[in-house]
């Protein structure tokens, strides 16, 4: 008798995006505080719009740290998500 192994069920999204605006929010003698609005699509499981604003902070040593706030919407709900500091160090 075999046994059949339970794969995890895997959903996939694809979203496609493009930037809408760019705001310099900040310049000081280290860094630049920049954000990004962008909106595109969601397919895959469900279907909808995407809206983002992601926020950044480039340090001149390289390094930069960034926060996104982001809201899909489809026909029957709403969901929102925020990604909270993201760092990147070279």
């Amino acid at each position: 008798m075999s046994k059949k192994s339970r794969q995890p069920k895997h959903h996939s999204l694809t979203i496609k995006s493009k930037v809408v605006l760019n705001r310099i929010v900040e310049i000081t003698n280290n860094s630049v505080k920049l954000e990004i609005n962008e909106e595109g699509t969601v397919t895959g499981k469900y279907n909808g719009t995407q809206f983002s604003t992601i926020e950044n902070i480039s340090n001149q040593d390289g390094t930069s740290t960034w926060n996104g706030r982001f809201i899909q919407m489809t026909a029957g709900a709403t969901w929102w998500f925020q990604l909270v500091a993201a760092q990147l160090n070279p």
